[in-house]
Formats: C-alpha cells, structure tokens, sequence
C-alpha cells in the first residue's frame, strides 16, 4: 500500500528508528529498507506512530487513559523470523494488519520484569527450558489481535507468506509502585544531606550478611535496630517528596 511505503521511506530519514533483521540478527549492510526486504530481510519500525497520523491519533486516544503507549511495525518476508524469542517489560497487544503469522507464547520466567531483567535482549538469554512447551500456539491472520502480557516469553514466524503486524505497547514498566518509589527517593536525595552520608560499617555488614566483629569501632547493632534507623531515614525523605508535583 501507499501509506507503507511512504512510511517506510519516512522512517530512512530518522536515525535508529528503522531496523533491518536477518535470522534473527540485526542487518546494517544495506542501502534501503526496501533492498534488504527484497533480500530476505523483516523491517522494523519503532514508534511508527509518529511517521503516520492515523497511529498517532489512536495512541493518543488512549493516553487519555494510559500514561504511555506507542506501536512498533513489523514487516515480515515469507518463511522469516524476525527477532529471537524474548520476553518484555511492557504489555503489549499483537494487531495482525494483513498476512498471517504463526506464534508461540511461553510462561514467564521472571514475574513482570523491569527493562534490565527482560530476557532474549542483549547478554540476557531466554532458558532453554522455558521454550519446551508453550502456553499458546496460533497462527494470526488480518484482524486478528493478541495480548502478550509483559513478562511472557514470545516469537514469531512467518509460512509462505508475508506478515504486516503492529505491536501496541503499553509500557506498564514505567508506572510500577518500585519505579514510582525509586523516581520520588532519587527526587529528593539530592537535597537532603543525612542521606549523603555514609552506611556505618556495622549496618553495612549486616546488609551484607556479616559479623560485625570485634575490628568494627562502630557499638554493634541488631537487626530492629537497623530497620529502625533505615525507617527514620526514608521517612524523613518521603517528607518532602512532592506527590501532587
């Protein structure tokens, strides 16, 4: 269709914002996206909805209820894998635009994992074990759509022929109670000149699972003792976190 392609000569035009994958690898030696299609390449194209405004208006749309969500395209030659089995740490929902693709959902190793815990992506390997035996197998065609929710192991294939399919992320990662913590802790720590100092070495070696010892200055101290100081500390912070800012 028109649209694609004026969307996949678009995306050329942005840095990073075009891939090209190969048996699952990454390809860089092409001149066009086009050319490595022809080749036996899938096309990639992250945060699609900001080349092409029908996709924009619809994500806009549900941020009025979502904090964030955006799409990602695949392109897909027949009998291609375009990326090796992974997990995320966002929902996300498979839209099958037209084609057919076959994919298999497996468990999740990690339960709702933050971005550096997702698995198939970069020195995290997915385990041979959670691929045995999967939770879902199916094949997608037009109109079809798939929820993935984040964590779950997942890949996909094309047969004998090509698949276009978007991939809604709603990126669930970016608003969990740790995240949400860790944001307000780091907003105030700056400002606060208790929590610059350093850990007693006999807290420290606790944490750490330690004896404090005799060759520790610092007066021994259990456990209540080291919660509560740790209590006092974070309480004071959350004082002056801004929860309406």
């Amino acid at each position: 269709p028109e649209d694609l392609v004026n969307v996949v000569q678009d995306a050329q035009t942005h840095p990073g914002r075009l891939l090209l994958f190969k048996n699952q690898q990454q390809q860089v030696d092409y001149h066009s996206a086009f050319a490595g299609y022809i080749n036996g390449c899938s096309i990639v194209i992250n945060h699609v909805e900001t080349l092409w405004r029908p996709l924009y208006d619809f994500c806009s749309y549900l941020l009025q209820d979502l904090p964030h969500a955006y799409c990602n395209l695949y392109l897909t030659p027949p009998g291609a894998q375009a990326v090796p089995a992974h997990s995320d740490d966002r929902d996300v929902l498979i839209l099958q635009v037209w084609g057919a693709k076959q994919w298999r959902v497996y468990g999740s190793p990690q339960y709702l994992p933050y971005t550096h815990e997702q698995l198939g992506k970069g020195d995290r390997s997915v385990p041979s074990s959670v691929l045995q035996e999967p939770v879902l197998a199916d094949t997608l065609h037009s109109g079809d759509v798939l929820y993935i929710p984040r964590g779950h192991v997942h890949q996909a294939h094309t047969t004998d022929a090509p698949s276009l399919h978007l991939t809604l992320a709603v990126a669930t990662h970016d608003w969990t109670w740790g995240t949400f913590i860790a944001d307000a802790f780091n907003a105030v720590r700056g400002a606060r000149d208790p929590l610059r100092q350093s850990i007693p070495l006999n807290i420290l070696q606790l944490l750490h699972g330690q004896d404090s010892g005799e060759t520790v200055a610092a007066p021994q101290m259990d456990w209540a003792q080291a919660k509560a100081e740790f209590k006092t500390r974070l309480d004071a912070a959350f004082e002056e976190v801004d929860f309406e800012g």
